[in-house]
């Protein structure tokens, strides 16, 4: 069972290194030079990938540190986001992660993801929000969101219409509901 985020105690990922593992690689977002943004501050991408914190550094951001690791453990962000944040966002991962295991993904049976699909689209649009808040954070210069598949960027000046356009592709996008019904992602 997940542990729930407490100040200073994030439980860190198991060691996924034999074959039944599926990880995924470390997620790049092209570096693009019509992005709004300033450059400045930290770029993030929030990629679902079982057994991880679900938070990383884009390898591709100029305001990222090219020689940090670009995994993120929650524990690490303390000093810098509010443990409600943090408690948020390691509770969403630990929906993915109780999703992944009830779908015997782990198992390489790649059942599905949230078969149920109201709760497939309350699990994306709670990411959504949870990105838009980190979008919004005078650190940070973009975020990619890449749940299960997915891909929308959100960056502070646009964050309101990047929402809209993610609630609207959740909720009307027939393949979110197709998705539900097929073999995990």
């Amino acid at each position: 069972m997940r542990k729930a985020y407490v100040s200073k105690t994030i439980p860190r990922p198991p060691n996924h290194s034999s074959p039944e593992s599926h990880q995924e690689s470390t997620p790049t977002v092209d570096t693009a030079s019509d992005r709004q943004s300033s450059n400045m501050g930290y770029g993030y991408a929030i990629f679902t990938d079982w057994g991880t914190s679900g938070l990383w550094y884009d390898s591709n951001w100029p305001g990222n540190d090219p020689e940090i690791d670009f995994h993120i453990d929650l524990e690490d962000l303390e000093d810098r986001y509010p443990a409600a944040w943090l408690h948020a966002f390691a509770r969403w991962i630990g929906q993915y992660d109780d999703s992944f295991v009830a779908g015997e993904c782990h198992l390489s049976s790649f059942g599905g993801l949230f078969p149920d699909l109201e709760e497939r689209q309350a699990w994306l649009v709670e990411g959504a929000l949870l990105a838009a808040w980190l979008a919004l954070q005078s650190d940070v210069g973009h975020v990619s969101y890449h749940p299960i598949g997915r891909n929308w960027e959100l960056e502070r000046e646009g964050v309101a219409a990047s929402l809209v356009e993610i609630v609207q592709n959740v909720m009307d996008d027939p393949r979110i509901d197709s998705e539900s019904e097929q073999e995990g992602d």
